[in-house]
């Protein structure tokens, strides 16, 4: 288990920095490892509200990952997402729907739009269009991630019933 995981940030942190300086020196810039590091260090450093580290971590991630796989590629697809997790934390929710968009469609080619991973992308686009007030547009991708979660993972999983909230607030705010 990661210490991430378990919610020990900081010093996930220096595990992931000692272990990219080893595959750094070891293996080069242009190992996948390398970028998987830097997108976990990331990860770790949005957790600790630190946005601006946790972009330049996921850029240099997704650098690298474009080079390795090239644009069509899940994993590049999630860092794009990750980058619009951090984009939006820190306001800059148009900026975020630019990289939830591109993750959107590489997931759907690759995984189908009945992935989670897809019915992810549409909850984030959701709640970025949400934020810029577009209540109309967030109820179209919120409905979209609902109806995925429930097919796969039910009507009372957690993760179903927090998309249900986003969707019923922003239905309410449409009305108001």
């Amino acid at each position: 288990m990661h210490l991430r995981t378990l919610g020990q940030y900081r010093e996930a942190i220096v595990v992931y920095e000692k272990a990219l300086e080893i595959d750094l020196e070891e293996k080069g810039e242009e190992s996948p490892q390398v970028a998987i590091y830097r997108n976990n260090l990331g990860l770790a450093w949005k957790k600790l509200g630190e946005y601006e580290k946790a972009i330049g971590y996921y850029e240099k991630a997704l650098a690298s990952d474009l080079k390795t796989y090239g644009e069509e590629h899940p994993d590049v697809a999630r860092v794009w997402n990750n980058l619009g997790l951090a984009w939006k934390s820190l306001g800059e929710s148009q900026k975020a729907i630019e990289y939830f968009e591109k993750a959107l469609a590489v997931f759907e080619e690759a995984l189908g739009v009945d992935h989670p991973n897809v019915a992810t992308l549409n909850n984030n686009l959701g709640g970025a269009w949400e934020s810029l007030g577009e209540y109309r547009q967030a109820i179209e991708y919120f409905e979209k991630a609902l109806k995925v979660f429930q097919t796969v993972l039910g009507d009372s999983h957690p993760i179903t019933k927090v998309v249900r909230g986003h969707l019923d607030r922003a239905r309410k705010r449409i009305k108001n």
